[in-house]
């Protein structure tokens, strides 16, 4: 094929791009998948098995009653389980209906994000952490080691359930989108990498390099469903990588804040059991990760933000990622406006331990990187 009039005198460099798909991506897509919208499904799931079971508290009460390990239901039995639509609507339950929800530990994560749940954002992941180190830590110096083991035991039996009803539900969440709507991804997955982004601009212009040309676009995909391979048809141009695996599988569900500074402490403290939720060690079932680092070694690229919160429960890849030789600048896509495109730059900041690396990587604001959005958030 010849080269077109006006690239007769352009000078091509070979870039990469990476894209860090993140829940934002299914969010824009019209999934459910918030982790309030999990816990919504969550509580009237055990809400209705209560109601199912028919066993009352008393022969003169109309309170019903259901008991399992980690969750406890009481509700009155005239409770329809359509009127529950909204965290809020649980609140007005309460009230109404009697209801009560009791999670076991009570000083574990269900019960935590909860009392969170108002503020519209909660990570279950890092509460998990958060709540870890507590115990180890601050608020519980005055248990004994053994008691201290016996409550890290009831957490991690806690994150499992979490991760498998979070399996359950994600299962349940059905997608079904026109060519059109699927192109409107697929355009920005393909869209160029450009020159002045660079922080080699100078150096690319010395060497009269006047433009990119896309080498290798991969997918590193940190959510557990299918919805990516969904809109971009297995297209050939592509790579695929979905690192804490699919939601039919088994799910890589924990931390993996290493650069957290309780972390060393908790290594020295020389037991198994401590490090079961740290992702690094799930890593190591699967080649996934050692997939990312061949690509990362590969050339140059540039990271494309999609979706992705930035949070800290994946600090470590993150730095991999971010400060690594190759990567020459990060792109940021957002779903809403500058506001949002700010924070997330501020959360990208926390996983670099230069600070003047990170302002030269991150390219400036941009309104075109806005995400489609095919059901308002």
């Amino acid at each position: 094929m010849e080269a077109s009039h006006k690239d007769i005198n352009k000078t091509f460099k070979t870039i990469n791009k990476l894209f860090l798909i993140g829940n934002g991506f299914d969010l824009a897509l019209g999934l459910e998948t918030k982790y309030s919208d999990f816990l919504l499904w969550l509580v009237k799931k055990y809400i209705k098995k209560c109601l199912e079971e028919e066993y009352y508290i008393s022969s003169d009460s109309y309170l019903c009653q259901y008991e399992s390990e980690l969750i406890n239901v009481k509700v009155d039995s005239e409770l329809k389980i359509e009127v529950i639509k909204s965290i809020e609507d649980i609140q007005k339950v309460k009230s109404k209906y009697n209801l009560e929800l009791t999670f076991k530990p009570d000083y574990g994560i269900l019960n935590r994000i909860f009392n969170l749940i108002d503020s519209n954002w909660v990570d279950i992941e890092t509460e998990y952490f958060n709540i870890f180190k507590s115990i180890l830590n601050t608020f519980y110096l005055e248990l004994k080691e053994k008691d201290k083991k016996e409550r890290i035991i009831e957490l991690n039996k806690e994150l499992d359930f979490i991760s498998s009803e979070l399996k359950e539900y994600l299962n349940g969440q059905i997608i079904s989108l026109d060519t059109l709507s699927k192109q409107k991804f697929v355009n920005q997955f393909l869209d160029s990498v450009k020159i002045d982004d660079e922080i080699f601009f100078d150096t690319y212009k010395e060497n009269r390099i006047t433009d990119f040309k896309i080498g290798t676009t991969y997918f590193l995909n940190f959510n557990y469903t299918d919805t990516l391979d969904y809109v971009c048809d297995f297209n050939p141009l592509f790579i695929f990588n979905q690192i804490h695996g699919n939601k039919k599988d088994e799910i890589i569900f924990g931390y993996g804040d290493e650069m957290d500074k309780s972390y060393k402490d908790i290594e020295e403290l020389n037991d198994n059991e401590l490090l079961r939720h740290i992702k690094s060690f799930s890593y190591f079932r699967r080649s996934n990760y050692r997939h990312l680092l061949s690509f990362l070694d590969s050339g140059e690229f540039q990271v494309c933000i999609y979706g992705h919160s930035c949070g800290l429960s994946d600090r470590v890849m993150l730095n991999e990622i971010f400060e690594h030789k190759n990567c020459h600048s990060i792109r940021v896509y957002f779903y809403k406006d500058e506001k949002e495109y700010i924070e997330k730059t501020m959360n990208i900041s926390r996983h670099f331990t230069s600070n003047k690396l990170m302002r030269q990587k991150i390219i400036n604001f941009n309104p075109k990187n806005k995400i489609p959005q095919l059901k308002k958030i």
